[in-house]
C-alpha cells in the first residue's frame, strides 16, 4: 500500500514537468509524445486504483494532485528568487 502512495506522488511529480508548458500558458502548446504518454500513465494508475475500490481511486487522484501541486509551487518559488 505504501509503495502505491509513493508511485502516485512520483507520477504527480513527473507529470508536473511533462505538462509545464501547458500550465504556464505559453503560446506554443504542442502536444508531444511524452505528454500523451504521461496522460495515459495517469489514467491507467487511476483506473487500476479504482479497481480496488472507490477509496483507493480517490486516494490515487489525491496523490497525483499533491505531487503535481508540490512541484508547481517549488518551481514558482525558484522563479521568484
Amino acid at each position: 500500500m505504501f509503495e502505491r502512495i509513493l508511485i502516485g506522488l512520483v507520477i504527480g511529480f513527473v507529470s508536473a514537468f511533462a505538462f509545464k508548458d501547458v500550465t504556464e500558458g505559453s503560446e506554443q502548446q504542442n502536444t508531444n509524445v511524452f505528454q500523451i504518454f504521461m496522460g495515459l500513465i495517469v489514467l491507467a494508475f487511476i483506473g487500476s486504483s479504482f479497481m480496488f475500490g472507490a477509496v483507493f481511486g480517490l486516494m490515487a487522484v489525491g496523490e497525483i494532485a499533491i505531487g503535481f501541486l508540490v512541484v508547481r509551487n517549488i518551481m514558482k518559488q525558484s522563479r521568484a528568487d
